[in-house]
């Protein structure tokens, strides 16, 4: 089930729906939307981060970690989500799975 969020200001309002947080994908760190993303079984990591709106001159697209539980495990690895933006290079842009966690940095100055 999917919770509805609904904001009004000045008599208009707007909502949406909320992903299932047990069929989702969190994303972290310089994105405008934090926390839960939808997942598909085809979703990449490059879609949910875009779903997530990384921040326009603040998110590092070429230093993006996805923590993924893996045989009791967590396992950490880097992806360069910038090559698959600017080339459509795919090397990176892995498909994600339910409870990966995808996090962005901020650029440095």
């Amino acid at each position: 089930m999917r919770n509805v969020v609904a904001v009004c200001l000045f008599g208009l309002c707007a909502c949406r729906a909320t992903p299932d947080p047990a069929q989702s994908v969190r994303v972290e760190g310089a994105v405008a939307r934090p926390g839960p993303q939808a997942w598909r079984e085809d979703s990449t990591a490059l879609e949910v981060l875009l779903r997530a709106e990384p921040l326009a001159g603040e998110a590092d697209l070429a230093h993006v970690t996805l923590e993924r539980e893996l045989d009791g495990e967590r396992r950490v690895l880097e992806l360069d989500l910038r090559r698959a933006f600017e080339r459509g290079d795919t090397t990176f842009n892995v498909f994600v799975r339910v409870g990966d966690v995808l996090h962005v940095e901020r650029r440095t100055q």
